[in-house]
This record gives structure tokens, sequence and C-alpha cells, in this order.
């Protein structure tokens, strides 16, 4: 397997990228931006690095918007998440998933241009279609046409590779995409970066349409659909680990979804950081992470010979340790160790995945997405609600709390992990071949 050939089945990654790349710059600065239209209802203030708010009730009223949009839009997303899934595996087009994601993603941006220039209009009026738009018809719809499209058209030998380099594009992304928000915003402003922001999705949408190729197979009937379902749901082998590991996916995200949402204020109450402040400190702790959760399960695997479940352990409990010292945070060089610690931030992301890969067919792959986006929509409301709550309570008092839920949420997954780890049972090659009896026994029925 050439890295050549790798690399020419991603060309369904560019417009992802691009389309991500829009929406982290976009959705980066929401909460800035409603803190200032609350502290400076007149307009933008002068200096958008230096300002900060010091009022703590507009503080608190827009962290708790932004958690009521996160409950809303896991609403939207459980309907919307396995629709889109059935849809796929009953059509078989997942480039109209990628279509979908990227006019989602162009409501949501247009939102946020619109409530930079009503400057006085209402922060709810934002957050809602952003939950509505992103949340239901946005990246994450757009990114499982993208996986679908890769898991269907790679080898089992390219597959590995082309999902790990998808991965370190993705972050890397992130990582720049912090940098680029900054720097536009504080010199532009948001108007313009809002404006860049629609160009980027509009490239990603063309770049969808003419260069991303997919092909085509048969329709399924109904029928045909509906059964692949009810197989996801009958007793088989590892059942028990599949459901674990698909609240484990659930779990993970939203654990740095909140750290994202109260990350800001921590930082800007605790140590009076200002954007560019908040900024160095978010690509090093970024950077930081990227490496180590490249290379800390690498060397599990390789030099320790630890399997997924295993890495899944060790990694979680390594985090669990990092968040909790992050709640005790006193001055910058701890502030900084700490996120020396935490190095393995990002490595319990596609954990879970890997896991269930093992488990499920691949005629059960848009199927399994809608149950991990059902999963994903339902779990982070309760988490979001105890983050809200524990954060709003120690708001004057001990800021840094809600590191003790994200401490709290790591010890859960490595008991997913390793209640996991003791019912685990290494698939059988004969049942490969009954999964492929059935999708040939599958064609045939649709030939006759």
């Amino acid at each position: 397997m050439g890295m050549i050939s790798v690399l020419k089945g991603l060309s369904v990654v560019v417009p992802v990228i691009i389309s991500t790349a829009a929406s982290i710059m976009s959705s980066g600065v929401t909460y800035n931006m409603l803190v200032q239209k609350s502290c400076c209802p007149g307009g933008p203030p002068e200096d958008i690095n230096k300002f900060i708010c010091g009022d703590r009730g507009i503080i608190d009223n827009i962290v708790g918007i932004l958690a009521t949009k996160a409950a809303v839009q896991a609403v939207v997303g459980v309907v919307c998440g396995s629709l889109f899934g059935f849809l796929r595996d009953l059509t078989g087009r997942s480039k109209l998933l990628m279509y979908i994601g990227v006019t989602g993603e162009l409501m949501s941006v247009g939102a946020s241009f619109a409530s930079a220039y009503f400057w006085n209009s209402s922060p709810w009026i934002l957050v809602l279609i952003q939950a509505i738009a992103a949340g239901g018809f946005g990246e994450s719809i757009m990114q499982m046409g993208e996986t679908c499209i890769i898991m269907a058209e790679s080898s089992q030998e390219e597959l590995p590779m082309r999902m790990q380099l998808f991965m370190i594009s993705t972050l890397m992304v992130v990582l720049v995409g912090g940098l680029a928000t900054t720097l536009l915003v504080t010199t532009f402003g948001y108007l313009w970066l809002f404006t860049f922001c629609t160009s980027l999705q509009v490239i990603s949408f063309l770049l969808s349409m003419f260069v991303v190729k997919n092909k085509e197979y048969d329709r399924k009937s109904f029928k045909d659909a509906v059964e692949v379902v009810k197989k996801v749901f009958r007793s088989r082998e590892n059942v028990a680990v599949l459901w674990l590991m698909l609240v484990a996916a659930a779990t993970a995200p939203i654990i740095f979804a909140c750290e994202g949402i109260y990350g800001g204020s921590f930082m800007q109450i605790k140590f009076r950081y200002t954007m560019y402040q908040g900024l160095v400190f978010g690509f090093y702790s970024f950077f930081i992470a990227i490496v180590g959760s490249i290379v800390g399960p690498t060397i599990l695997r390789k030099v320790f010979h630890c399997k997924d479940l295993s890495v899944g352990i060790t990694v979680c409990l390594i985090n669990s340790a990092a968040t909790f010292l992050y709640a005790f945070v006193d001055g910058e060089v701890f502030l900084y160790l700490c996120g020396l610690a935490y190095f393995l931030k990002l490595a319990s992301l596609p954990l879970p995945t890997t896991v269930i890969n093992t488990i499920i067919a691949k005629d059960e792959l848009g199927t399994y997405l809608g149950i991990n986006a059902i999963l994903t929509a339902c779990l982070p409301i309760g988490i979001s609600k105890i983050y809200q709550e524990v954060a709003s309570r120690n708001l004057d008092t001990w800021v840094g709390a809600f590191y003790f839920v994200s401490s709290g949420c790591f010890l859960f997954l490595t008991a997913l992990f390793s209640v996991s780890y003791c019912l685990y049972v290494e698939p059988k090659k004969a049942e490969n071949t009954v999964s492929n009896e059935d999708l040939n026994q599958s064609e045939e029925d649709m030939r006759i």
C-alpha cells in the first residue's frame, strides 16, 4: 500500500476540511460576540481583543444561553442524525449528505453575520438558528457523508491510514483556525470574519459538487433498509461492548465542547486574559494534545502491545487526573504544566469507534452512524446541565470547579472501557463470511 494510493482516496476530505475551518472560525467567536453585544449594546468595543466584560450576571446569562443552545441542538440532532443515517442506507447517496451539511453551515454563518450587523438583536435569535441549522443539517451531517464515502471506497489496508490522516488534518485545522479567527476578528471585525467564512462554505459546496466522486451502488428497498436497522438490535457476540462503546463515543466529545464553553470565562476571570493571551495558551495546549494523542496511543500499541480497550483505560485515567489538576490552577506556570499533563486530551475521541468497527458489518454503517448521532445528541443534555450548574454556582468562588465534572466524565469513560475489556471477545473470521453471504443474498434478491 503506497502513500499515493492512500492520498488519492482523500479528495472527499478537502471540502470537509474547508467547511470545518469556516465552522470553527464562525462559532469560535460566538461567546465573545454575545458577551460584547450584552455589555456594549451601542456597538462593538473599540478594542475587541482587550475588552473584558466585568458584569458577572451577563457572563452567567450568556453561558446559560449557550447551554440551552446545546440542548436544542441535541434534540434536533436526534431527529436529523437518525433520519439521514437511514436515508444514506436506503439510497446509497452519501454525497447528498455533504450537500445538506454545507447548506446548514451556510445558514448558520449567515445568522452570525446578521447578528453582528444588527448589533442590538437578541442573542437568542442567533443561538436558536445555529442550533437548528448547524445542529440538524450542518457539519455533523457532512462528516457523516464523508465517513461513509471513505469507508465504502477504501480497502481494509487503506482505511486506517486514511481515517488517521483525516483526523490529523481536522485537528490541524482546529489549531490554525483559532489563530486565524483571532487575527481576523481583531483586525477587521466580526462582519469581515463572517464574510470570509461564508466564502469558505461556498467553496466547500462547489468542491463537493465537482471534485468529490461517490461510486453508485444499487439502492435498497425500504424493507431491506428496515431489516438492517433491526439487525443492529439483535443479539450478537459483543453486543454489550457495542452499546457501551456507542455511549463512550457520544460522551467524549461533550467533555471538550463544555470545556470550550466554560474555558473562555475561566481564562478571563482567573487570569484576566485578553483574546490573544487566551489564544496563545489554546495554541500551546492544543499542539501538545495533537502530538500526544498521536504518539501516546502508538507507543502503547507498539511498545506495550496494548489493545484498543487497554489504551482507552490508560488514556481516560490520565485525562481524569489532568482535568482534576486544572481545577486547582492558581498561577500561569501551573496552568501551562496542566496543559502539558493533558497531552492525551484528544486520544479518547477515536478509540470507541475503532472498537465498534470490529463488531459491526459494513452494511450497517449508515444505521450505526444514525444511532451514534442520537446518543451524541441525547447524552450531552444531562452532562451539559451538570457543567452549567457547577460553573454557575462557583463562578465567583471557584471558577475552575467545572473541571471536576470533566474528571468525573473521564472516570465514567474508564469504567466503560474496563467493563468492555472484560466482556470483549475477539471476532471470528467465520462471522465475516456470514456477513458477506448476507450481502450476496441481498444482491441476488434485488436482481430477482
